[in-house]
């Protein structure tokens, strides 16, 4: 399993759609801010392969994408979410972006 941040600046609706149904296809992502997903892949995927893929599918959004080596027992995040989303937003982090699960 692979894992990704992908952040963009300047997109359109329609890009971020389109960035949203290529993560979906190729593994479980989270989308809940606007301008970032995280992404947890089966694949063996590159930085760059996400990359260029993102660009082939939504045009050439302002992109960065970090690949994320999460080794089993490390996850270690924090994050402040809005009252009523929050436990939402943690339920997904903690199940998905757990290594091993």
């Amino acid at each position: 399993m692979a894992y990704f941040i992908i952040a963009v600046e300047n997109c359109t609706a329609d890009q971020r759609n389109e960035i949203s149904k290529y993560v979906g296809k190729i593994g479980g992502y989270w989308h809940w801010m606007s301008d970032l997903w995280l992404v947890n892949t089966y694949g063996d995927d590159s930085a760059a392969d996400m990359r260029d893929a993102i660009q082939a599918k939504a045009g050439s959004p302002i992109c960065i994408v970090l690949k994320v080596n999460l080794p089993p027992g490390s996850v270690n995040w924090a994050g402040l979410f809005p009252t009523d989303k929050s436990k939402r937003w943690a339920d997904w982090l903690n199940k998905t972006w757990k290594p091993g699960v």
